[in-house]
């Protein structure tokens, strides 16, 4: 079971600022925060669909 129902994100430009990587960078912590609580593994997976598919 896909931990995201949603495509990866495109990756900030070179030139963004340090906020905007340490946004992109944790805004999946939501989904393993709980097992990273409780010493399980876990790894968030963007699985979501696109069209056309990659």
């Amino acid at each position: 079971m896909p931990t995201t129902p949603r495509k990866a994100e495109p990756l900030p430009p070179a030139d963004a600022s340090v906020a905007q990587w340490r946004t992109r960078a944790t805004e999946m912590f939501a989904d393993t925060s709980p097992f990273n609580a409780t010493h399980h593994p876990s790894l968030a997976l963007p699985c979501g669909t696109s069209t056309p598919s990659p």
